[in-house]
């Protein structure tokens, strides 16, 4: 009934009464009278206009809305100009730009904004389709999703459709999440997208193009690869700064075409006179995340890196520390300078910055200057609870995390409990890295006596079941061959020290393997590592750790510092290692060599043990 009412159109006499203030409407038929005023005044200005110019005062209340700032001053230029519906659809943008959102004025009781509403009703053939297409879209951001007007100006769209440009057609289609709170505009967006899945080759835009990137999740597969052969096709219009945002929209998106990646890094090189360091680390950073690894490029980058060293900010070096040391790169001549930069500079860079340094040093094995080291540690208190953990683990690599930064840790007991008892997924990697550190605190760390965490604390947090990486689960299969079955090891074991390992064997003095039914699997333990309390103490563990691409140093048979960190603390757990590196594994051209290779490596554990 209420939409009804909105969309009489009142008797010239109502509106006058109404005007007037003789007759009392509700304010469902008030919000009409005004949008019908709105339209009247549209079709008297249209109507006189042969009488007196108008072009001065219409570049003056153009002039005035796009300078307004206060939803009142443009609700005053409404209500005292005779707008056009153009000039009705400028007022719309003004409006959403404004001040409207810390005011939280209604709208929708506002007889100024419902004469706008009817100025744009009465000039729906006349509207441009820029008008058209922006008004629709601020009409929603001005949360007026089931106006009346919408509807109107929805249903004009909709009969344009065809007519418009693959930039209006991508403007619907960009805002498709915003416009899906009306079914007609949903359905509006749905019809464009399949006009522009028909006209792809006229979109030559590399604007249009990096808004649909970023959009790209809302977009079939198939229109998603024609907008990646659009990209490529046009790869030599785009500057630094469009390749640098298109590569941000592939991470967004989680769209990883490696051809285009590939493509844009080799436009890139050519484009070494727009390099700016800030953007490069952006560009690299969001390559990795796509994984996409050019170790030319990325060797290129680094030089420019150490070329332009003593002009970057503190800001900027911590960021190519931590990127470089991401891509698991060591570039022997950028990370010397960039230590002997920090050494020279400490007072001017941040704390955050020098905790991103020394995580990013740690995984590359770069040893932390002295100066950074103390700067560190004397100012401990600083840093947050999730830095202070990444701190000390990252010297703990290095075997120097201080005993005295560690208990400031584990005596920040509501902090501790509050990390570790949290619950999603965001929470697992800072709960691990506590496991890790308390591991460190009791078998590594110089003159530490406690406190530890808790045992109720100390289990490796629930996490959903991973079938791991091919890698991983080739390795197990070929276990279970060489076993006859599976039921001699564990596999996808999650240790309590914080750390996975791919399976684990348990044998007694003899050599011969318990069977996994021996193991302490309770209701208590099954989610968290099998410690074996019920078996004898001088059973001999082995722990199978397979050791991908990302284990190592790039280039490099090193494994990474986080990883050797790791190897280190497992020994110190009483395990032998079993360690299977994918390039000797992938040497392996059948199963009965990799069966024979895993049982070779693990008759010597035996043999030492």
């Amino acid at each position: 009934m209420e939409r009804a009412l909105r969309l009489v159109r009142p008797s010239i006499r109502v509106v006058q009464l109404c005007q007037s203030g003789s007759v009392e409407c509700s304010p469902v038929y008030q919000g009409a009278v005004w949008r019908t005023i709105g339209a009247r005044r549209l079709s008297s200005v249209e109507g006189s206009r042969s009488n007196f110019t108008t072009e001065s005062l219409s570049e003056s209340v153009v002039a005035q809305l796009k300078s307004a700032r206060k939803s009142e001053e443009i609700l005053s230029l409404v209500h005292t100009n005779e707008l056009s519906g153009n000039q009705a659809s400028l007022a719309l943008s003004a409006l959403r730009n404004s001040n409207l959102q810390t005011e939280k004025r209604n709208l929708s009781s506002d007889d100024r904004f419902m004469s706008l509403l009817g100025t744009l009703e009465g000039s729906l053939s006349n509207l441009s389709v820029e008008s058209l297409v922006s008004s629709i879209i601020n009409l929603f951001k001005l949360q007026q999703f089931n106006s009346p007007t919408v509807h109107l100006l929805v249903s004009e769209c909709r009969q344009r459709l065809r007519g418009m440009s693959t930039r209006h057609l991508g403007v619907l289609v960009c805002h498709s999440k915003l416009l899906a709170k009306n079914a007609s505009s949903a359905s509006l967006v749905k019809e464009a997208l399949r006009v522009l899945e028909l006209r792809w080759r006229e979109m030559n835009s590399p604007f249009l193009l990096k808004r649909f990137l970023k959009t790209s999740l809302h977009l079939s597969p198939s229109f998603v690869e024609k907008l990646e052969d659009k990209t490529l096709a046009l790869i030599d219009s785009f500057s630094f700064q469009d390749l640098v945002e298109i590569v941000q929209c592939f991470t967004l998106s989680k769209c990883h075409s490696l051809l285009v990646l590939r493509a844009i890094s080799y436009q890139v090189e050519e484009q070494r006179s727009q390099w700016e360091v800030t953007q490069l680390m952006n560009l690299v950073n969001n390559m990795r995340l796509s994984r996409f690894y050019n170790a030319l490029f990325f060797k290129e980058v680094a030089a420019f890196c150490t070329e332009h060293l003593s002009e970057s900010s503190p800001q900027q070096i911590a960021e190519m520390v931590r990127c470089f040391g991401l891509l698991r790169m060591p570039e022997s001549t950028l990370f010397s300078a960039i230590v002997d930069n920090i050494s020279n500079r400490i007072a001017e860079f941040s704390l955050p910055e020098l905790q991103k340094i020394a995580f990013g040093l740690s995984i590359v094995k770069v040893k932390p200057p002295t100066q950074m080291v103390k700067r560190l540690v004397f100012e401990f208190d600083s840093l947050t609870f999730a830095e202070q953990i990444e701190v000390c683990l990252a010297l703990g690599v290095f075997n120097a995390a201080p005993a005295d930064q560690v208990r400031k840790i584990f005596e920040s007991t509501t902090a501790v409990e509050n990390t570790m008892n949290a619950t999603g997924p965001d929470s697992i990697p800072l709960q691990l890295k506590l496991l890790q550190l308390n591991t460190y605190a009791r078998l590594e760390c110089q003159d530490y006596k406690g406190p530890f965490l808790d045992e109720e604390l100390a289990k490796y947090p629930k996490v959903g079941e991973d079938s791991g990486s091919a890698l991983h689960r080739d390795v197990v299969g070929k276990l279970e061959a060489m076993f006859g079955n599976e039921k001699f090891f564990l596999s996808n074991v999650k240790l309590d020290c914080g750390y996975f390992i791919d399976a684990e064997i348990a044998f007694d003095n003899k050599g011969e393997p318990f069977s996994n039914l021996d193991y302490n699997t309770s209701r208590d333990s099954k989610n968290h590592s099998p410690l074996r309390k019920d078996l004898p103490e001088d059973v001999s563990r082995v722990a199978v750790v397979v050791h991908g691409p990302a284990s190592y140093l790039h280039e490099s048979s090193e494994l990474s510092g986080r990883r050797v960190m790791m190897v280190r603390q497992l020994q110190a757990l009483k395990y032998n290692i079993l360690q299977v590196p994918y390039e000797e594994w992938s040497n392996l051209k059948s199963d009965l060599k990799k069966v024979k290779y895993l049982k070779e490596k693990l008759d010597q554990i035996i043999k030492r043990s």
